[in-house]
């Protein structure tokens, strides 16, 4: 169930990168996380946008995907229900699945590194 509770959250909490479009907390996390580990190569990452490919830094999405991070500490503060999802059990959840989603973005043509 909780499982079900983060994906649910990571869904729900959307924000929008310049021309990348509007993205879930997971799809945040991913593109962050991504262009970091681009950006340390010294190479630019590319999210495929309706306008073809974007180039993005791990900088132009932090701040977003910062604030959906925050928003969900918040929600589990204000929740007076024990079966809320913590800031850490989402945390973990994304960590676990980082380089699934990583990889899969990269497979479907939806990221890439240059």
């Amino acid at each position: 169930m909780k499982v079900l509770k983060i994906a649910l959250l990571s869904t729900v909490a959307f924000y929008s990168v310049s021309s990348i479009a509007a993205v879930s907390l997971d799809q945040g996390d991913t593109m962050y996380y991504f262009a970091k580990d681009c950006n340390k190569k010294g190479k630019t990452s590319y999210g495929n946008t309706d306008y073809g490919w974007q180039p993005y830094s791990a900088s132009d999405v932090y701040q977003e995907y910062k604030y959906m991070l925050d928003m969900v500490a918040i929600n589990s503060l204000m929740s007076g229900s024990g079966n809320s999802v913590s800031e850490s059990d989402m945390k973990n959840y994304l960590q676990k699945t980082r380089a699934k989603r990583i990889s899969a973005a990269q497979s479907q043509g939806a990221l890439t590194c240059r």
